[in-house]
């Protein structure tokens, strides 16, 4: 049944903020990485990006999985929102604390220098007021008001760039861009506030035992595939960190940030489809099989010819971003290039499982992609530098996208297969 046509302009209107807000962020930090290269040079930017990385992991970590979870129990209970915001809260002050701690002795394990690690204080001043700008996006989408969302996302990345020009143009180098990190979010957190009070959402001020420990129940399983996932995505960097110098770790993200922003194309579009996706599982087996042989065949040859255009161009567009400066990156640019290619059919296949209720086959083939990443990395590392990290991360990627398409086809259209033929044989 086709939905009214007011229905379908709110999915338009709220798809399309849940898009800008999940693209504003790593355009920000894309464009706050041109900004370090330019201002600040090579060694600087590959101090910037260490401390990036360890910020992504842990702050990935603090923020224990509860996204996926807020947004499906407030979705289920509106009247819940002021509840679960206040009980996430008093979790993530608490894993705030444990993140920062082992984010400090994370960097002494790695043997990071003096000038990265008098850094890591500031850094971890973000975790508490970055968790709290997490659960209100979630808290905005789940109320069907995603516009807030991108609302919030984009007046809080806006003043991070803005304030970390500033402060860079006064000299006051990295650390002014972990001030500008810190106050867009404490903004971002009053501003949050501010719409709760608007939409009705009211805190909790009394605890409740049995509400928080049916959160930690509930909070392993949605923590690992998201752990899993941006692992997996980070460990080169903190790789490369350790066994290269910094200006080497600088020409690898630079090369590593233009193909992840190229990314951002695939990403917006898979992420649109996936409630037609959700659909197609829930009404026919068949018509969700008909779109898995549709979208991951058109995924394939437009990823490649992206790859091939980012292939091409590479000299280009790091001359034009970063400058002449950084013109090794170029090569680098073209290795990872065709990483959009599984990546992309990666993440298709990632959706349809996860949607298909076999998510436990992602985290499977995640965890197998970040152990072939982290042994073949390191070797490639010590062997060819950051181009054996590229060539790794090719590799690994690829290796998943086929662990992917293996775990979908098993688990999701050989059983329905196997169904049609029974049903076949009972006429």
């Amino acid at each position: 049944m086709t939905p009214p046509l007011w229905q379908r302009a709110v999915l338009l209107k709220n798809s399309v903020a849940i898009l800008g807000a999940r693209v504003v962020i790593p355009l920000s930090f894309f464009a706050l990485s041109i900004v370090v290269a330019r201002l600040l040079g090579p060694e600087a930017l590959g101090h910037y990006a260490i401390l990036m990385s360890l910020y992504a992991i842990f702050s990935l970590l603090s923020s224990m999985g509860l996204e996926n979870l807020i947004l499906r129990d407030v979705s289920r209970q509106p009247e819940k929102a002021g509840a679960y915001c206040s009980h996430a809260l008093v979790l993530g002050a608490v894993s705030s604390l444990v993140c920062a701690l082992l984010m400090l002795g994370t960097s002494h394990a790695l043997g990071h220098d003096v000038a990265i690690r008098q850094h890591l204080p500031w850094l971890s001043l973000v975790f508490l007021p970055g968790f709290v700008n997490i659960i209100a996006e979630l808290v905005f989408i789940a109320r069907h008001r995603a516009d807030l969302a991108f609302a919030l996302a984009l007046t809080r990345e806006g003043s991070m760039v803005l304030l970390s020009i500033l402060w860079l143009l006064q000299g006051h180098g990295l650390r002014g861009v972990l001030w500008a990190l810190i106050l867009s979010r404490l903004l971002g957190a009053a501003l949050a506030m501010i719409l709760f009070k608007a939409l009705g959402v009211k805190l909790s001020r009394r605890l409740q035992p049995e509400f928080l420990k049916r959160l930690l129940v509930l909070i392993p399983p949605f923590l690992l595939i998201n752990v899993l996932s941006n692992v997996l995505l980070e460990i080169d960097i903190l790789i490369l960190s350790s066994l290269v110098p910094a200006p080497e770790v600088g020409l690898y993200m630079v090369a590593k940030k233009l193909v992840r922003a190229s990314f951002l194309l695939t990403f917006s579009v898979v992420t649109a489809l996936f409630p037609d996706i959700s659909q197609a599982f829930q009404r026919s087996d068949r018509r969700f099989e008909g779109l898995f042989k549709v979208l991951w065949r058109r995924t394939f040859w437009a990823s490649s010819g992206l790859a091939g255009l980012v292939f091409l161009l590479a000299e280009w567009v790091v001359f034009l971003t970063y400058g002449p400066q950084y013109a090794p990156a170029a090569t680098l640019m073209q290795i990872l290039a065709w990483i959009l290619v599984p990546l992309s059919l990666s993440f298709l296949l990632s959706r349809f499982l996860i949607i298909g209720d076999q998510q436990n086959k992602d985290l499977t083939a995640l965890a197998i992609a970040v152990m072939v990443l982290a042994i073949s990395g390191i070797t490639g590392a010590l062997g060819w530098g950051a181009y054996g990290m590229a060539v790794a991360n090719l590799l690994s990627i690829s290796l998943l996208a086929v662990i992917h398409f293996g775990l979908a086809q098993k688990f999701l259209f050989k059983p329905y297969a196997a169904r049609m033929r029974s049903a076949a044989s009972e006429e």
